[in-house]
């Protein structure tokens, strides 16, 4: 499974808002365990998955064509994972959901997100320091993970090619670095300066598995 680079931000959600992301993490989950259940426990492809359930999952689930595809994507990554590993496929929790660049959008000149929900599109402000302005200058993030953290509020897991964030040029291959690269060549990049840097362990980087 690919490793992805991941900023980390806080989003500024009303208490409908809040609502339309519970609501929508719950419908992806739902659809996630239905799909799991339901598709033949051998496939483990992205495609071949959604070939065999997409209609139905869309029709039950009420979530958008593109969080379908994601559903179906993030099983397919599970099932492949638990395979390997020699387990089964865990079920989902209702604390996350994932988008790409039709269902997620980051709007630099307001710092706002503009995310897809089963109910309707929201827009919320980013609680963004200026490590991760830096960082998201004149960038658009092609996919993100939505989720609620254990402090009860909700965060948005930006994820690019991080050859880019840094400024390199994209990547053949994956097009992707780890963490632990990332915060190797940063050090280098600052090392004769003062500014700080984000260990591994910061809560505004980190690496995810993604579906």
């Amino acid at each position: 499974m690919k490793q992805f680079l991941t900023l980390v931000v806080k989003l500024q959600v009303d208490i409908n808002q809040q609502q339309m992301l519970i609501d929508t993490a719950s419908a992806f989950a739902s659809a996630c365990n239905w799909i799991n259940q339901n598709v033949n426990p051998g496939l483990t492809n992205r495609n071949s998955v959604q070939a065999v359930c997409y209609k139905e999952v869309k029709e039950q689930f009420q979530l958008t064509a593109n969080h379908v595809v994601r559903a179906c994507a993030r099983i397919a990554a599970n099932r492949l994972t638990a395979k390997h590993k020699g387990k089964k496929v865990k079920s989902i929790q209702p604390t996350s959901f994932d988008c790409d660049a039709r269902t997620f959008r980051f709007i630099e000149s307001n710092w706002t997100v503009s995310i897809s929900t089963i109910g309707k599109r929201l827009t919320a402000p980013i609680r963004a320091s200026s490590y991760h302005r830096d960082k998201l200058q004149d960038q658009q993030p092609t996919s993100a993970q939505i989720c609620l953290h254990r402090d009860g509020d909700w965060y948005s897991g930006f994820q690019k090619d991080s050859r880019t964030l840094l400024g390199l040029g994209p990547l053949s291959g994956t097009g992707y670095v780890s963490c632990q690269s990332y915060l190797i060549f940063l050090r280098k990049a600052i090392r004769s300066s003062s500014a700080q840097v984000p260990n591994a362990n910061s809560s505004c980087i980190g690496k995810c598995n993604w579906g």
